[in-house]
């Protein structure tokens, strides 16, 4: 009992103590201070803000850099393609003067084609038909090692 009533006298005596060291430290602070502390905070906090904006600028002046660029190649294009076809002629235009010579330009492509893919796939099935030195060594070394 006498203990709970001596641990209860301490934990006034800190309070009381404690009441007095946050009136004496509201003395202490002058006039005007906070209102000038949260104005200095006010200051700081848009710096930052002006300098993340500034961080983002030269990110926003080469994307319209690039969008520019980009415009005007598409007007220079464009612009050929006109000038192209302002002499009646097309960039389309046919080459041949009957369907079945345009049949026949299109088999010699088409056979082109398919004669160098065929060329290509032999020499890729030549290739995958030979063992490897890697594999052939290992294959030996399996049968050399089969009766130990």
């Amino acid at each position: 009992m006498k203990q709970d009533n001596i641990d209860h006298m301490l934990d006034e005596l800190a309070e009381a103590y404690d009441a007095k060291l946050m009136k004496e430290a509201e003395s202490h602070i002058p006039e005007g201070f906070e209102q000038r502390l949260e104005e200095m905070i006010g200051k700081l906090e848009e710096k930052e803000q002006e300098d993340e904006r500034r961080k983002r600028r030269p990110i926003i002046g080469m994307i319209r850099r690039y969008a520019a660029a980009a415009c005007i190649a598409i007007a220079i294009t464009v612009g050929f393609i006109m000038i192209d076809t302002s002499n009646g002629a097309t960039a389309f235009a046919d080459t041949c003067r009957t369907p079945e010579e345009a049949r026949l330009q299109m088999e010699r492509a088409l056979a082109l084609i398919n004669e160098h893919s065929q060329e290509k796939l032999s020499k890729a099935e030549g290739i995958l038909a030979q063992p490897t030195s890697i594999q052939t060594d290992i294959d030996i070394s399996k049968y050399i090692n089969f009766g130990k």
